[in-house]
């Protein structure tokens, strides 16, 4: 097509798009299985336009979302469509959730052509969301940490009230003030049917938690371990949990009927409440050791007092009020709320109630928290904001959150006075700064500081403070660094390999930029060399003796040589059809060899002729994905399908084939790191790191912690490491972390990545002691600084 032909089709396209903007219609948008993947890549459209993404295949279907979960489509199949009518200007850059590569943006502007959004609320600004890393986790209960500054929460899934065709969870997570998100999975094996729901932390650090599906007590330790302590009650349901200064864990079972305690040794003891089906779910101890449940159906508040074990109950005013959460005040009177009957209450004097209706009707307020300056909070499930009680001035003060129909769950108060709260539905934890959105709240009034917020409506009068323990000082751990380095070519990918040539640089694959490329370390600068075949998919990558880059091409069915001295590219096509060259290597021989995947063979590439020699495999259809050459006249493949699923070996001497299978059936080898008589391997499917030993043909394997682990390659650092990335296969972020793991101890050490997207995949430890990988999914080269060992999170 002619330039100018060029220009015509983008001047139709802009007036078409223009032409929509104004009459409010709808702009569709193809999906396409290969690039460009969407027609048109880009759009803009006006505020209140609708994009109809429609899948034309041929085969994959597609999920449409963006970082900020703005947006989530589900499953487009082919010959189907998806809208989303956009209410708000702004930059949506978006991807396809199964498929990291596939990249559009839709540029949403308001009429005077800008795309800044004009914020709901003058304290909008004061927010801040973090999207959970999880999909459908249904974050539950937050607290903050007792030794340091980030705080946690559970993700407990679905299977109860508003949530109910969604599956269960069995998640806790640790989260930071810049949203870094830590996942811990309990090690069951059908671990969807858990239900993780409230936690607590004690003085050491170690975190308690309550398991509501399988009635267990679950314990997270500082160094990552979890138990599980089964109750003995039958289908008890176990909600609320809470510590005494004795160091007793009380929990409520809510269909068990049952309050439980749990003494330092271990002892769990149970008493069933007075009234039948009563359901008790909240547990809160007071600073005066005394045990404060709701009760939903009894309709009532009680507390147990500690030492005697006395019960004393107190029957709510309003009637179905459904009670639930509960926190003491900073005059030591104890709050809580009622859901259905929409209120806030004190308990006064331990003997009676006064209530509180709140200004926004069917808000369902569901649990609280004290702050030190007399405040409580709390969050309001249906009127989606969190809610400020001032026992001063006795009024409410409603923030609404950003993102509609959030369903605000937890909700807890961090060291610098900030609140954070889940997002059942959104899928994400919230943080609000209350004395940053006084200062917007001022300066879009222009109040004066001491003025009432504007959206402050009257309630009943509250003195209010929640139980706040002094911290223990304790040095804070320095952070983990992780820099990052964006690819020159939007939506390169850069690929499985990470190769340093020992010269400062390190190569890499861009798999959908179609490209291989050098990143310079000590320049920061990047270099791409082009492929003549268009979507040929680079993916393996090697360098011989002499400085040559040799790439595996997955779609162009051959090899490519790269030189960067003379910066020529040459291309070499395999002889069978359909092969899908994987891996690649170069032996002690400098001889290329290549991993056909499609073809289930190995292949030589000889120079001289340009030809390739290829081997079968011994098994029918083993599939092999990584090749590597031990430099020690052997070569080693990863045998990935189910009917193969076996390391094997070939002897370049004899050019026969051993094969040695793995031990975890339908493990799914992937990755391999030759460390002399040792073999490593991850098992992408079985999500284990295993290791062989040549000389005795014996396995061990490794259990990599965590729900969705899909280990990819490997690396090893100087001190004997063996780092790996979970990154998952084609259209799977895997679990989305670097790890490492250490052979003395046989302990993991997990760094998430900041984005949903990241799939972190090829990895190289350099001499100067970083280890450098590659995020595919994100479009970067990340450098990992070597404290990393000291400060990253055991499990």
């Amino acid at each position: 097509m002619s330039s100018r032909s060029n220009v015509l089709r983008g001047l139709a396209l802009l007036l078409a798009v223009s032409a929509t903007c104004a009459n409010a219609a709808t702009v569709r948008v193809r999906m396409v299985d290969g690039p460009p993947y969407y027609d048109p890549k880009t759009i803009e459209i006006g505020v209140g336009d609708t994009v109809e993404w429609f899948n034309t295949g041929p085969t994959m279907q597609h999920v449409l979302t963006n970082e900020n979960a703005t947006f989530f489509s589900n499953d487009v199949p082919v010959g189907k469509s998806w809208t989303y009518t956009f209410t708000k200007a702004g930059v949506y850059e978006y991807l396809c959730f199964r498929h990291f590569f596939m990249k559009g943006a839709v540029i949403v502007r308001n009429k005077n052509g800008t795309t800044i959004a004009a914020a709901d609320t003058p304290y909008e600004g004061a927010f801040k969301e973090f999207v959970v890393p999880t999909r459908d986790a249904i974050p539950r209960m937050i607290i903050a940490s007792r030794v340091d500054d980030s705080m946690w929460f559970t993700e407990g899934g679905g299977d109860f009230y508003g949530f109910e065709d969604i599956p269960p969870q069995n998640k806790l997570a640790q989260i930071d003030a810049s949203g870094r998100i830590v996942e811990y999975a309990t090690p069951d094996e059908d671990g969807a049917k858990v239900g993780v729901d409230s936690l607590v932390m004690d003085r050491s650090g170690t975190i308690w938690f309550t398991e509501r599906i399988t009635n267990r007590i679950g314990r997270l330790q500082p160094d990552g371990g979890i138990r599980q302590f089964p109750l003995s009650t039958r289908d008890g349901y176990a909600l609320g949990v809470d510590l005494d200064s004795h160091g007793n864990l009380w929990f409520a079972q809510r269909y068990g009927n049952r309050l439980g305690w749990m003494t330092p040794d271990g002892a769990i003891q149970e008493m069933e409440l007075p009234e039948a089906k009563s359901e008790p779910r909240t547990v809160f101890v007071d600073s005066k050791d005394r045990v404060w449940y709701t009760a939903r159906e009894a309709n009532q508040i009680g507390y147990l007092e500690a030492g005697t074990r006395k019960l004393h109950r107190l029957r709510i005013p309003t009637e179905i009020a459904r009670p639930a959460g509960v926190c003491e005040g900073r005059e030591r009177s104890i709050y809580f709320v009622q859901m259905v009957g929409n209120k806030l209450a004190r308990v006064r004097d331990d003997m009676s109630i006064v209530e509180y209706p709140l200004p926004t009707k069917f808000s369902a307020p569901f649990k609280c928290v004290a702050d030190p300056q007399g405040n409580i909070w709390f969050t309001q499930v249906f009127g989606n904001s969190i809610g400020r009680f001032d026992a001063r001035t006795e009024q409410v003060t409603e923030f609404k959150i950003p993102t509609q129909d959030s369903r605000p769950g937890g909700i807890a108060i961090d060291r610098r006075g900030r609140i954070w709260f889940t997002e059942q539905k959104g899928n994400k934890i919230g943080m609000f700064d209350p004395a940053h959105a006084e200062r917007l709240i001022r300066a879009a009034t222009q109040s004066p500081p001491d003025s009432v917020a504007p959206e402050a409506k009257p309630s009943g009068p509250l003195p209010s403070e929640q139980r706040v323990e002094p911290h223990p000082p304790q040095p804070v751990p320095t952070a983990v660094t992780v820099e990052d380095y964006q690819v020159p070519t939007a939506g390169g990918a850069p690929g499985n390999d990470l190769v340093d040539d020992g010269g400062g640089r390190l190569w890499f694959t861009e798999m959908f930029g179609n490209k291989v490329a050098s990143f310079d370390r000590t320049s920061g600068q990047f270099a791409e060399f082009e492929l003549p075949t268009p979507v040929s998919m680079p993916v393996g990558l090697a360098r011989d003796a002499s400085g040559v880059l040799w790439t595996s091409l997955f779609r162009g069915n051959g090899i490519a040589r790269v030189d960067p001295l003379n910066k020529s590219v040459e291309e070499y096509l395999l002889k069978t059809e359909a092969a899908l060259p994987a891996g690649i290597t170069v032996d002690e021989n400098d001889q290329v060899w290549i991993a056909q995947f499609g073809a289930n063979r190995i292949a030589r590439f000889d120079r001289a002729s340009r030809s390739f020699e290829e081997f079968e495999l011994p098994g029918r259809d083993n599939g092999p994905l990584q090749i590597v050459a031990d430099r020690r006249g052997s070569l080693w493949i990863s045998a990935s399908e189910d009917t193969g699923n076996a390391l094997l070996r070939f002897d370049l001497a004899k050019r026969s084939f051993d094969a040695f299978a793995l031990p975890t059936p339908g493990a799914g080898p992937v990755g391999l790191l030759v460390d002399g008589d040792t073999v490593w391997v991850a098992e992408g499917a079985g999500g284990k790191l295993a290791r062989f030993d040549v000389p005795s043909h014996k396995w061990s394997e490794f259990s990599i912690p965590g729900e969705r682990a899909e280990p990819v390659k490997l690396a090893k650092d100087a001190r004997g490491r063996v780092w790996l990335t979970d990154g998952g296969g084609l259209g799977s972020p895997g679990g989305n972390r670097v790890m490492v793991f250490d052979p003395a101890t046989q302990q993991f050490t997990a760094i998430a990545m900041r984005k949903r997207e990241a799939k972190p995949m090829g990895i190289v430890s350099t001499s100067d002691g970083y280890i450098w990988f590659t995020q595919q999914g994100a479009n970067r080269i990340s450098r990992i600084t070597p404290e990393v060992q000291q400060h990253a999170r055991n499990f």
